[in-house]
């Protein structure tokens, strides 16, 4: 019963952070919906730990959690930024790991009809942004006027794409319907975007079945390849980073919460702040059905 209900209110909170957290995030223009879903997210998590028998909590996400309180109370004590600096970089940096524990944790289940109705809404959404990047040919402010930024695009994009395989079974059809939604992102014309729509092209097709994967000549040798493809096609964005220039000597050893890293993290980010809910959500589901499939063949 439990589990049930699990399943029910986390796919209510997955659809509406998809929707308002990702899709319409640039449109709304309201900054703190991600804080919100990942606020539920949390009250979902605990509610679900305290129905346990012994209240049971991975021991990851609570190695993960101290360390991030004791940066926390260490960056307070050495004042490395202010107040609202310190507890902002903790929020926006702990909202991933948040993420991946919990749906790791409450391990919930979609249906078939709720999959189904994931896949229509993604379609819908992939014909609009496919016309919003036709359009951003002839005006290019149609990211900024549509979705708010061309990062956003690429981030609504690439959840989607992913979202979508992830509720299909795999067959040709779905990696085909996969790749089409995915080459959408190429309006946004970001460099970043090219490598890993190339990652992914080369990974549904030659890699797309892990159970049959060998490491042989033409498996290093496609993954080479892949690899130089992905470089080349993101050089204009591959920054080599002095630690020193991100970091000043005064900072360390405090790797978070300072408004150095907030910098580094948005300058490397492809996907956009909205996103740093839903993404470690499906990676969360990948790695535990390939967890209890690996058992099961155990």
């Amino acid at each position: 019963m439990i589990q049930e209900f699990i399943n029910k209110q986390f796919y209510n909170l997955f659809i509406f952070t998809f929707i308002f957290g990702l899709v319409l995030y640039g449109t709304i223009g309201f900054d703190s919906i991600d804080e919100i879903c990942a606020c539920i997210l949390l009250i979902l998590f605990i509610f679900a730990t305290f129905k346990t028998p012994d209240w049971a909590i991975n021991k990851s996400f609570l190695a993960v959690s101290s360390v991030f309180i004791f940066y926390t109370i260490y960056s307070f004590y050495i004042h490395s930024n202010s107040a609202k600096g310190i507890i902002s970089d903790m929020i926006i940096q702990f909202k991933p790991y948040l993420a991946f524990f919990a749906v790791y944790y409450l391990c919930p289940v979609f249906s078939s009809k709720q999959k189904d109705l994931i896949k229509k809404i993604i379609l819908i959404i992939s014909f609009f942004m496919f016309l919003i990047g036709c359009a951003s040919l002839v005006y290019p402010l149609a990211f900024r006027v549509t979705v708010g930024h061309v990062a956003y695009f690429a981030a609504i994009i690439t959840a989607s794409s992913l979202l979508y395989y992830y509720c299909s079974e795999g067959a040709k059809i779905d990696k085909m319907i996969f790749i089409l939604i995915l080459a959408i992102g190429l309006f946004s014309a970001r460099s970043k975007f090219y490598g890993f729509f190339i990652i992914s092209l080369v990974t549904v097709i030659f890699f797309g079945n892990i159970s049959r994967l060998k490491l042989n000549f033409k498996t290093i040798a496609i993954a080479v390849l892949s690899l130089a493809a992905m470089v080349l096609a993101s050089w204009k964005k591959m920054v080599m980073v002095n630690p020193w220039t991100v970091f000043p000597r005064n900072s360390w050893p405090v790797p978070c919460y300072t408004s150095h890293l907030s910098r580094f993290s948005r300058t490397f980010s492809h996907l956009g702040r909205a996103s740093l809910v839903l993404p470690p959500t499906p990676l969360a589901f990948i790695i535990r059905l390939y967890t209890q499939n690996t058992v099961s063949r155990m």
